[in-house]
C-alpha cells in the first residue's frame, strides 16, 4: 500500500516473508522493518476478505439480527475467525453492502476499545461495489479518513514492488 501523507509517501508491504515499510516523519528516509504487532496485522490479513471460504478458513458466522448505522438498516454479523478473533459486520439491508465493521483492539495501549470501520461512497468497478470513502472511528473520534480516486482491479504488477529496496 502506498499513500501520500501530508507531502510524502507512506509504504506498507510485504512480500510473503519480510514485512517493511518507509514513513519517512517517523522511520527516516530508508525502509525498516514492521514494528512486531503491525507486521503480524499484515501477514494474518486476508486481501480476499473474511467471507470468502470462511468455513474452510475455520470461521464462523451468526446473524445478530437488525439494527441501524447512520440511519441505515443494517444485518448485523458476527464473524468469529478461527484465531478466535470477532469481527462484527452491518450490511445494509437493500443493497447488502457492508456499511460498517466493529473489532476490538487486542494488544497495546488501545486494547479493549473498538474500531469501526464506516464504509461508503460504494462505486461499481468490473461489476463489483466498492466503497470510495472509508472513515475509522475509536470511541467515536475520528482517526483516520481514505478517499479513493480511483480503482483498478487486477492490474499488470511487477512482484518486485513489495521486496524492501535496498
Amino acid at each position: 500500500m502506498e499513500v501520500d501523507f501530508q507531502g510524502q509517501s507512506m509504504i506498507q508491504a510485504f512480500d510473503g516473508e519480510d514485512a517493511w515499510w518507509l514513513f519517512p516523519m517517523h522511520t527516516g528516509p530508508d525502509p525498516q522493518s514492521m514494528p512486531t504487532e503491525m507486521a503480524e496485522s499484515m501477514v494474518k490479513s486476508n486481501i480476499e476478505g473474511d467471507f470468502i471460504d470462511y468455513a474452510k478458513n475455520g470461521h464462523t458466522l451468526e446473524l445478530l439480527g437488525s439494527s441501524e448505522v447512520e440511519g441505515t438498516p443494517t444485518y448485523e454479523i458476527r464473524l468469529t475467525k478461527e484465531n478466535g478473533e470477532v469481527v462484527y459486520y452491518y450490511f445494509d439491508k437493500k443493497y447488502f453492502v457492508p456499511v460498517m465493521q466493529k473489532s476490538e483492539v487486542e494488544t497495546g495501549p488501545m486494547k479493549g476499545q473498538f474500531f469501526e470501520t464506516y464504509l461508503s461512497d460504494y462505486q461499481e468497478v468490473d461489476g463489483i461495489m466498492i466503497p470510495y470513502f472509508t472513515v475509522v472511528k475509536v470511541n467515536g473520534q475520528t482517526v483516520q479518513s481514505i478517499t479513493f480516486q480511483e480503482v483498478e482491479l487486477n492490474p499488470e504488477v511487477d512482484e518486485l514492488i513489495f521486496s524492501r529496496p535496498k
